[in-house]
């Protein structure tokens, strides 16, 4: 019991004389006993009192405001108390006034911390693979989601289904905070997914060609191989007949056709151009600005020697940006850098060899942009030759493409079959 109530006056020592403030004092040995038993009957408070009895030196703690009491006492008693260090607030307020912009710098930061830790900075998206991430943080940033804003805002559970209802190829997500920032993590379904959440549809075909091969997986094939179909046709049927016992048909399912079909298609390609070209030539001219833009003021900085004229024939270049991208798009400063490339026109004569890779980089380009739509290239044959004051380019082309285009299946109404009439009146009544 004694134990415990000095340690919980130990303690309330702790918190008044951290508050009110207290001092570590030292007196010679001699006198030492009469003095503290006057201090106690003065009711003068002292504690953690040790001796040291090789220095012949006793130490104790007293409070601040009662420091000042015991000087009577201590004349009485011909001791000579001396402070060896100050503890608590008001010893520590006095020391801060000495160095009052440290103290400020210490508030300003802890403060700029506690502000800046209740806001995200920055997004971070995982597990995308068709849609890109700059794709995705766009999005948010038109639902107001952007780094910078207060984190008590972001509500995680909203965030998720305004993308799972945006963007249709993702099956799953999860927003969450992880400390100043937010975390996407994304999951794309997968084609078979997409696939199975199909509604009943016909496989179609998308261009004029003929049929190379056929492999049916659900439905009815309506084509063989080696067919010349047009635009449009049905390859396979989404309608299933099912038949009976006695083969006949009792009903006709719908579902979403399924399958590979490969239509073969040759397609020409034409190209023409002057033999004299008008040409962009650059004449080394150049004038470069750079523009700050701060909470919606701008400020140029350019060379005022420079007097070249930016509103003609001037080709404008841009680089930079937002100042930190990775933090918010929506960052107030942004650093820009403007060059300006004078040009002028000039006509030029263009030989054979120099049209000839000039319409071939097209040519290859537009072959790029099929291959991208899902055409495979089978066989192709490009020549040039001139033509009057022209050059003419020609191309056959032959493509391969998997058919991908569905059409919906049309209701079709069944005429009902009337054993009394084809007026359906089962009295016979003609009307």
């Amino acid at each position: 019991m004694e134990k415990s109530a000095g340690m919980e006056n130990g303690m309330v020592h702790k918190i008044t004389g951290w508050i009110f403030g207290y001092l570590m004092v030292y007196l010679e040995h001699e006198g030492a006993g009469r003095f503290i038993n006057l201090c106690r009957n003065n009711g003068i408070e002292i504690w953690n009192i040790r001796a040291d009895e090789e220095k012949k030196i006793l130490w104790f703690n007293i409070g601040f405001r009662n420091f000042w009491r015991i000087h009577h006492i201590a004349v009485k008693c011909h001791v000579f108390p001396r402070v060896y260090k100050r503890y608590g607030l008001p010893f520590l307020i006095e020391r801060s006034k000495k160095n009052l912009n440290f103290v400020l710098g210490v508030i300003s930061f802890f403060t700029m911390l506690f502000f800046l830790s209740s806001r995200i900075w920055g997004i971070e998206v995982a597990g995308q693979n068709y849609y890109t991430k700059e794709n995705i943080i766009s999005y948010l940033d038109t639902e107001n989601i952007y780094g910078g804003m207060c984190s008590g805002r972001a509500d995680c559970k909203k965030i998720e289904k305004n993308i799972r209802k945006n963007y249709d190829k993702i099956g799953w997500v999860s927003v969450n905070r992880s400390g100043s920032r937010l975390v996407v993590n994304v999951r794309e379904m997968s084609k078979d997914d997409i696939e199975k959440r199909g509604k009943p549809a016909n496989l179609v075909a998308s261009d004029d060609g003929k049929v190379v091969s056929i492999v049916t997986s659900v439905g009815v094939a309506k084509v063989k191989t080696g067919k010349k179909v047009k635009a449009g046709r049905v390859l396979i049927s989404g309608v299933v007949p099912i038949v009976g016992d006695n083969d006949e048909i009792i009903r006709k399912s719908r579902v979403k056709a399924e399958g590979i079909v490969v239509l073969e298609s040759r397609e020409m390609f034409y190209g023409m151009q002057k033999k004299r070209q008008k040409r962009k030539v650059y004449t080394g001219r150049t004038k470069e600005i750079y523009k700050i833009s701060a909470f919606g003021k701008e400020f140029f900085i350019h060379n005022p020697l420079n007097d070249l004229e930016t509103s003609k024939k001037c080709a404008i270049l841009y680089e930079g940006g937002c100042v930190c991208p990775f933090l918010s798009k929506r960052f107030p400063i942004s650093v820009w850098k403007i060059t300006y490339k004078k040009y002028e026109y000039v006509y030029v004569n263009c030989s054979l060899d120099e049209a000839r890779q000039c319409m071939k980089d097209e040519y290859t380009d537009y072959i790029r942009k099929k291959e991208k739509k899902g055409y495979k290239l089978v066989k192709t044959d490009f020549s040039v030759s001139e033509q009057g004051d022209c050059y003419k380019a020609s191309g056959n082309i032959t493509w391969q493409k998997k058919q991908t285009h569905y059409e919906k299946i049309k209701k079709v109404k069944q005429k009902r079959n009337n054993k009394y009439g084809n007026n359906g009146n089962s009295s016979g009544n003609t009307g």
